[in-house]
């Protein structure tokens, strides 16, 4: 009844109520401190917000990521397919990046050109040859993202030139022990991070195919090998080919072609273990590419090589797993 008497009051108050139910609204997301002008002066909290997501700072500053989006973490992102897939990544809506990178450097001005070109990235220190360091990336994961990631591309790998003078038997034991245990140790790590209907992308090379072995270790690849029996067959390559009877026991003379061998088998094995989670596990020959490690030979950029890893860590439901593949397409291997 006063109120009736009284139309101005009302409509006063109301406008009140509107406004207030305006603010809590715009509240409720980071993104409405950049259109409520001088809002942000209020709430440092939103203040400190909205300056990692315009992405300056330091090492490890993250953008960050809304509640919905999928968390993608990439190996060896510091330079060559690595960093271009996470550049595809990184420009996917709904996909924050991270770019796993053993050289700190290297990786900030990676990280820093990636921001430049509006990328959703962060970068983490990683050295897939160190547990040490698989344990600290993995306990950084944790504690940024308890619930979980949602994409692994493992691309992290080495290659001696063909001109290194190294002895070949010198060189299989870090070949095998980085492209192979290391990628292992890696996906071993943070697989249990990883959420029901995940991807795992692995780069792996058609120097992996089993032309050159003997009929029976071709066999052998083919079946259906444990960790355990994998990791027996990486040790007897190093064994044999420092004692210079690799060929002998049916192996190809090529460490970096027996390492990526054994990582698509791996491929296999991983998802056979993951399947129950619906976990999508995949690996590919991303092509002749102008990287570091061909000497900037090939005939493919870095950027064409790295749409295969990407279109396997963004693969739909229902899609194949446990598969080798090249140009978005699975190969007999």
């Amino acid at each position: 009844e006063p109120y009736a008497k009284t139309p101005s009051l009302l409509c006063h108050r109301l406008r009140l109520v509107a406004q207030a139910l305006l603010i809590a609204l715009w509240c409720a997301t980071p993104a409405a401190c950049f259109s409520l002008r001088g809002f942000c002066s209020l709430h440092p909290q939103r203040r400190l917000q909205s300056s990692s997501l315009r992405g300056g700072g330091a090492e490890g500053a993250a953008q960050t990521p809304t509640m919905s989006a999928k968390i993608a973490v990439v190996t060896g992102a510091n330079k060559g397919i690595g960093k271009e897939v996470a550049r595809i990544l990184g420009k996917t809506a709904g996909v924050h990046t991270i770019m796993a990178c053993r050289n700190p450097s290297l990786g900030q001005a990676a990280l820093e050109e990636l921001k430049r070109d509006g990328c959703d990235v962060e970068m983490m220190p990683l050295d897939i040859d160190s547990q040490s360091s698989i344990d600290s990336f993995k306990s950084k994961i944790q504690a940024a993202y308890p619930q979980g990631f949602d994409i692994l591309v493992n691309n992290a790998a080495i290659a001696f030139k063909g001109a290194d003078p190294t002895p070949f038997g010198e060189q299989s034991e870090p070949t095998i022990r980085v492209n192979f245990k290391g990628t292992v140790d890696v996906c071993e790590a943070l697989t249990p991070l990883l959420k029901n209907g995940g991807r795992v992308s692995t780069v792996a090379s058609l120097s992996g195919t089993l032309k050159g072995y003997s009929p029976a270790l071709a066999a052998k690849l083919r079946s259906d090998m444990t960790r355990e029996e994998l990791f027996e067959l990486a040790d007897l390559f190093v064994k044999s080919a420092q004692a210079g009877t690799h060929s002998q026991a049916g192996f190809p003379n090529t460490n970096y072609g027996v390492s990526k061998a054994l990582v698509i088998a791996y491929t296999r094995t991983l998802a056979r273990q993951l399947k129950g989670r619906d976990i999508l596990v995949n690996c590919c020959c991303p092509g002749y590419c102008m990287t570091d490690m061909s000497s900037q030979r090939g005939n493919k950029s870095a950027s064409q090589g790295a749409d295969t890893p990407s279109h396997l860590a963004l693969l739909p439901d229902r899609s194949p797993t446990g598969q080798f593949w090249s140009d978005r397409q699975v190969l007999q291997w």
